[in-house]
């Protein structure tokens, strides 16, 4: 049988506290009869639970969950969360494919399920680590608070003014349209013949935004993204251009494509809900949630269907590369609600996402961490201090701040 050895180890860990599903606790019997090395594994995981400070954990272990994890299974349960749709056949075939082949690749409540121990079973043994919640700085690390950086959601019209809306009142009237800016939203009612060329919207590091298009498309703005737009569409199709991350849910319109310029890429839309990223430089990743669409770079396209992600990346040739694959809803989507899912990822890649969700420098002093890795999350609503805690407990690494820059060492 196909498996991934990360992917047994989190089985167990769930089979042990209880939260494993029936299906894939079908598969880890068979693992555990047809393989001698996952046989080997259970065997030094249950010689560690009867060890006493691990059945006090285990004992301990459901209430302990439930506390911890409790507001964040919240936010991320369930498909309504984000649409308030049914599943689509492509959620279905995906939950398929997993039964068949395990990946590396967990949604936030497998991550949450067993997060609260690990076991390192190529030492045979039981360590158990609780999830910080304003845990004390570590020895070492600076006390020092991380700095206060004024951000705000920046409008940029097409002739050029400037306008803060995080500092602007509900309603701001202006010569090409009405907009109404309330509750992290932004929708407007266009001014007849009065709004032409495109405006830019901009979402700092650290925060989120809402804006409801012309046609009333729906586009959720993650951090350190732009998104270039027009008060009315004009013309057979509807246009945007966007930088960074964000989910959209298209208006239906057969008659007037929608179509989304990404870098190195764009997305051709008739009416549905996906998420886009370009965060990483040369590579868009499209997600598709519901409905259909055509991911275009080069002369090359392919169409993508619900539950899967299409991938275009920028080779050195400048040409592009699709691949295409499935992915989890929750996972992709949880930054909607303040949460980035991180499954072992190295220090290196968590690196690079500190700066856009708290807006702080990242600098590695010690190389030698960087390709250390981490299962977790970080949640923008706590102090970025939990989440350097529970980075700390689990890898050798450490921190410190010095002004406006963390340092991991």
């Amino acid at each position: 049988m196909q498996y991934d050895l990360e992917y047994v180890r989190m089985m167990m860990m769930e089979k042990i506290s209880g939260t494993l599903e029936e299906s894939e606790d079908k598969v880890l019997q068979q693992l555990i009869r047809e393989d001698a090395t996952i046989a080997g594994l259970w065997e030094k995981l249950e010689v560690s639970m009867a060890e006493p400070a691990a059945a006090d954990i285990i004992k301990g272990l459901p209430g302990r969950q439930e506390r911890v994890w409790a507001n964040v299974d919240e936010r991320v349960r369930g498909r309504e969360w984000v649409t308030g749709e049914e599943p689509t056949d492509g959620e279905e075939s995906i939950a398929a494919d997993k039964a068949k082949h395990p990946v590396r690749r967990f949604p936030l409540a497998r991550i949450a399920a067993a997060a609260c121990f690990l076991l390192l079973a190529a030492g045979g043994g039981f360590y158990y680590r609780s999830v910080h919640r304003g845990a004390p700085l570590a020895s070492g690390a600076s006390s020092s608070a991380v700095p206060s950086i004024k951000r705000s959601i920046q409008l940029q019209l097409a002739g050029g003014r400037p306008i803060d809306l995080s500092a602007a009142g509900n309603i701001i009237n202006l010569q090409e349209a009405q907009l109404k800016n309330a509750n992290k939203t932004l929708s407007f009612q266009a001014t007849e013949g009065k709004a032409a060329g495109l405006n830019t919207l901009t979402v700092p590091v650290g925060m989120d935004y809402k804006i409801v298009l012309a046609d009333s498309t729906e586009v959720w703005m993650n951090s350190a993204t732009v998104l270039q737009f027009p008060f009315a569409f004009r013309g057979n199709t509807r246009e945007i251009s966007l930088s960074g991350e964000a989910y959209l849910k298209v208006a239906a319109n057969p008659s007037k494509p929608f179509i989304v310029h990404m870098p190195h890429a764009s997305i051709e839309v008739l009416g549905t809900a996906f998420n886009v990223n370009s965060y990483d430089s040369g590579i868009v990743r499209v997600s598709l949630m519901n409905g259909a669409v055509k991911l275009k770079s080069d002369n090359k396209e392919i169409v993508l269907r619900p539950g899967m992600e299409g991938v275009c990346s920028e080779s050195a040739a400048t040409s592009a590369d699709f691949s295409l694959h499935s992915f989890d809803e929750k996972d992709v989507l949880s930054w909607m609600h303040g949460i980035h899912v991180f499954y072992n990822a190295s220090i290196q890649e968590i690196s690079t996402v500190l700066p856009r969700w708290y807006g702080i420098a990242v600098v590695l002093d010690n190389s030698n961490i960087a390709r250390e890795r981490f299962s977790g999350f970080i949640d923008r609503n706590k102090p970025i201090q939990d989440f350097l805690e529970n980075l700390k407990s689990t890898n050798s690494a450490d921190y410190y701040f010095k002004g406006e820059t963390l340092h991991l060492k």
